[in-house]
C-alpha cells in the first residue's frame, strides 16, 4: 500500500470515529473543527478523482493500441489473400500442387 492509501484509511477512520463520538455527544466542539470531516471528504473525493482521471489515461492509451492493432490484423488478412491468391495461380500452373 502507497502512503497515500494509508492517509486515506486513516481520515476514513478519523471521519467514522468522529461521527460516532459526535452523535453520542462527546465531541464538543468549536464551529471551525467541526468542519475537519469535510475537510478530510474533499480529500477522499479529489484522490478518487484523480485515480479516475489516471484509469481514463490508461483507457485512452489501450484504445489508441487495439487501433494500432486492428490495422496490422487488416494488413496481414489482405497479405494472406495475396498469398492464397499465388498459390492458387501457381497450382494451376504446375500440375504437381494441383493435388489436395
Amino acid at each position: 500500500m502507497s502512503i497515500s492509501d494509508w492517509l486515506t484509511w486513516i481520515v476514513l477512520a478519523y471521519i467514522f470515529v468522529w461521527l460516532i463520538l459526535k452523535s453520542a455527544g462527546i465531541i464538543n466542539s468549536p464551529l471551525w473543527l467541526e468542519y475537519s470531516p469535510l475537510f478530510g471528504a474533499v480529500y477522499l473525493a479529489g484522490k478518487y478523482v484523480k485515480e479516475i482521471s489516471h484509469i481514463k489515461e490508461k483507457v485512452e492509451k489501450t484504445e489508441v493500441k487495439v487501433e494500432d492493432i486492428d490495422k496490422r490484423v487488416i494488413n496481414l488478412e489482405t497479405d494472406v489473400t495475396t498469398i492464397k491468391n499465388d498459390t492458387r495461380i501457381l497450382k494451376g500452373k504446375c500440375p504437381i500442387l494441383k493435388k489436395d
